[in-house]
C-alpha cells in the first residue's frame, strides 16, 4: 500500500509550512549543479582530446563514460536501499570533491589514465 502524497501549490511552497523544506531541495539543487557534472559531461571529449599521452579517443572516452554511467545508475537502486540518504548525500558529495581534486592533479601529472579512472569514479559518486 502506497502513501498519500500532498498536492501542493506553487504559493504554498513558500508558506511558513513549507519553507524549510523547500529551501534545503533549492540548496540541494544548486549544490548538485555546483560539483559540475555537466562540465564533465558536456567537456568530457575536450578534456580526454587534451590528455597528454592520448591513449584513448574522445569517442571511446564517451562511450565508455556513458556506458559506466548507466552501470552507476543501476548500482544506485541497491545503494539506495541499502544505506540512509544522509549517508549518501554526505558520502558522495565528499568523494566527489575527492574526485575533482584528483581529475585536477592527474592531469597537472600527465596521468591520463588515472584522470579518465578519477572522471568515472566521480559520475559513480554523483
Amino acid at each position: 500500500m502506497q502513501k498519500q502524497t500532498a498536492t501542493v501549490t506553487i504559493p504554498e511552497l513558500f508558506s511558513r509550512t513549507y519553507r524549510g523544506g523547500t529551501g534545503v531541495a533549492l540548496i540541494v539543487m544548486a549544490i548538485h549543479e555546483l560539483t559540475a557534472i555537466n562540465a564533465i559531461l558536456l567537456y568530457s571529449n575536450t578534456i580526454i582530446e587534451d590528455m597528454p599521452d592520448g591513449s584513448i579517443t574522445p569517442r571511446e572516452g564517451t562511450y565508455l563514460i556513458g556506458i559506466f554511467n548507466f552501470i552507476s545508475s543501476c548500482v544506485s537502486l541497491y545503494s539506495a536501499r541499502t544505506f540512509s540518504r544522509r549517508f549518501l548525500f554526505i558520502g558522495g558529495h565528499f568523494s566527489m570533491g575527492l574526485c575533482h581534486l584528483a581529475i585536477g592533479l592527474f592531469i597537472l601529472m600527465k596521468m591520463s589514465t588515472m584522470a579518465l579512472v578519477a572522471i568515472l569514479l566521480f559520475l559513480f559518486c554523483f
